[in-house]
C-alpha cells in the first residue's frame, strides 16, 4: 500500500525502519521475559545472624548439610522474629553473588513442653516465691 505524497526510495526506507522497530521490540520483549526471577522456598535452622545496631542485616541458615546466606533488607517476618537456633521458613530469589534474597520468613514454633500435674502426683512441683513486690519496679 503506497504512502501518498513519498517517493519510492522514501517508502522503502519508512517500511524497512518500521520493520526494524517491530523486531527489536520483539526481542527486548523476549528478552526481558527469560530473566525473571522465580521464588523458592526452603526450611532450616538459624545458624548465625548479623546485625548493624538494631538492624538484621544477614542470616546463615543451615539446610540439610548446606549453609545458605539471606540478605534481610527486603524481609517480611511471620509469627515475630527469630534467634539463633530457631527453625524458620524463608520464601527468597536469587540474590547477588552467593547472597540469596529473604522475601518472607516464617518462623516455626518450637514443640511445646507442658507438665500434667496429675499423672505425676508423687512429684512436687517448685515454684519461686517473691519476697518483695517492689522488685518488679
Amino acid at each position: 500500500m503506497p504512502i501518498t505524497g513519498c517517493s519510492p526510495f522514501h517508502e522503502k526506507k519508512m517500511k524497512k525502519l518500521f520493520l526494524f522497530a517491530v523486531l527489536s521490540l520483539s526481542f527486548l520483549t523476549i528478552v526481558s521475559c527469560s530473566d525473571k526471577k522465580t521464588l523458592q522456598q526452603t526450611k532450616g535452622v538459624v545458624t548465625d545472624i548479623k546485625t548493624i545496631k538494631d538492624s538484621l542485616v544477614t542470616a546463615k541458615l543451615a539446610v540439610d548439610g548446606d549453609t545458605l546466606l539471606f540478605k534481610l533488607a527486603d524481609a517480611r517476618f511471620v509469627n515475630g522474629m527469630f534467634i539463633k537456633d530457631d527453625s524458620v521458613q524463608i520464601d527468597y530469589i536469587e540474590g547477588q553473588g552467593d547472597t540469596l534474597r529473604a522475601l518472607v520468613i516464617n518462623v516455626l514454633p518450637k514443640a511445646v513442653q507442658y507438665i500434667d500435674l496429675n499423672s505425676a502426683p508423687s512429684d512436687t512441683l517448685v515454684t519461686r516465691t517473691m519476697e518483695h513486690e517492689d522488685s518488679l519496679q
